[in-house]
């Protein structure tokens, strides 16, 4: 049983200090009907809030416009000019996505339309990152291949728009269209129709969750009134088609945070990894009031629970972030000091002062270790290739930190808190 002295010292030393605020997250949508059908962005909205998510939604979007109307629309300036946006969506006409192979605007005029739109948002929205929805073909009584025909125009017309103005891509109609192939249910409101039914639009909305919240839909609970089967392909769909970020331009031309976790076999350490793309430095909130930077941090929890680890990546004054609920679990056996699981190690003296060794169990001869601070950040990184290892900590301050030793292939693990005076 942990002593109260102990339990009160650890809860002042590893309980949070500062909680992790709430981001509200502020995105403009400029579309069409195609866009406010069934109040799409307010279901983009919904699906955040259960990742605890804020999405501050405002749409513009008058019925049968594009480009060609948007670029010369005060109204269109006036919410560019309201600023600090995060997300700019702009949804192209039917004539600007498809093109002149199906009687549409050239691609080239569509994007000299949206190169002055752009220099507007960028102007009040310096680091904001502006997506292009990617529009559905309307299911007709076509054969199902001249849907194909004309979807597969919109994805190269959307691409190379998007490649031209340095934007990213919502894939709502490729999420439309492998619905579409896998089974015959209608995502419209009927042959012809280019509005999607309700049923549709929470597909093309899973799409825009998934891209600007940088999350997998596909464990969410489907709005109500809606076919709970139908909406778990759709949300397992708009995951297979959005996870692959660098064909929709997401990180390419703009920071995309993210990172992945897992925890240390038989500890209460959670070993981070930054997956971001387009950023120069990088800070980590470890959810428990700590903080730290650096590529693959590993960050021991003094106790098992919920942590919201945000990530935060900057480039060229920008930031983006991305945060997760990390869920640690109980190492066994638990212990104030120090565990081990698979094999005991010995390790002395504590406190130290310039040297620490480090006693593998017999017949062991190889180990990775690591000794952190209580933020996280790795501060000596070695391999052990004895029985016996000799660790300097001469670049060590006095303090309290942790040493991790993990067998090669994650076979056991030992954990201990070391003070060096």
């Amino acid at each position: 049983m942990i002593p109260q002295s102990v339990y009160v010292f650890l809860l002042l030393l590893f309980f949070p200090f500062l909680k992790l605020q709430a981001r509200t997250v502020k995105v403009l949508f400029i579309g069409n009907s195609i866009t406010y059908f069934n109040d799409m962005p307010q279901t983009v909205r919904s699906i955040a809030l259960q990742w605890q998510d804020t999405l501050n939604v405002t749409m513009y979007a008058p019925g049968g416009t594009g480009f060609a109307n948007h670029v010369s629309d005060p109204n269109v300036y006036s919410h560019f000019r309201t600023g600090n946006w995060d997300y700019v969506v702009l949804q192209p006409g039917t004539g600007d996505s498809g093109g002149p192979a199906v009687g549409g605007t050239p691609v080239a005029t569509t994007v000299s339309r949206g190169r002055i739109m752009r220099d507007s948002i960028y102007r009040y929205s310096p680091c904001v990152k502006v997506l292009l929805y990617e529009i559905a073909q309307a299911r007709s009584s076509a054969p199902f291949s001249s849907l194909e025909a004309v979807q597969n125009v919109i994805l190269a017309n959307v691409t190379s728009i998007a490649d031209s103005l340095g934007f990213g891509i919502v894939p709502a109609g490729e999420v439309i269209r492998n619905a579409y192939r896998n089974d015959t249910t209608v995502l419209y409101s009927g042959l012809n129709d280019i509005h999607p039914n309700p049923v549709g639009s929470y597909g093309i909305a899973c799409a825009f969750a998934s891209v600007i919240c940088h999350k997998s839909v596909k464990d969410l609970i489907p709005n109500s009134g809606l076919d709970p089967l139908l909406c778990k392909r759709l949300q397992r769909n708009a995951d297979s088609i959005c996870a692959d970020a660098a064909r929709w331009r997401l990180g390419v031309y703009t920071p995309r945070a993210h990172f992945s976790f897992n925890q240390v076999a038989g500890s209460m350490s959670v070993q981070f990894k930054n997956t971001a793309t387009g950023m120069d430095s990088v800070k980590w909130n470890f959810g428990d009031g700590t903080s730290g930077n650096g590529n693959t941090p590993l960050k021991p929890y003094a106790n098992a629970g919920s942590y919201k680890v945000r990530i935060s990546t900057f480039k060229g004054g920008c930031v983006d972030n991305y945060d997760t609920t990390v869920l640690v679990k109980a190492a066994a056996p638990t212990g104030v000091n120090s565990f081990s699981v698979g094999y005991n190690v010995t390790i002395y003296p504590n406190p130290a002062s310039n040297k620490l060794f480090v006693v593998l169990p017999p017949g062991i001869q190889d180990a990775l270790c690591r000794i952190v601070d209580l933020k996280g950040a790795v501060l000596i990184e070695e391999k052990l290739l004895q029985t016996k290892n000799e660790l300097s900590l001469e670049a060590l301050p006095p303090g309290i930190y942790f040493i991790a030793i993990t067998g090669m292939r994650g076979e056991w693990h030992h954990q201990s808190k070391i003070i060096v005076e």
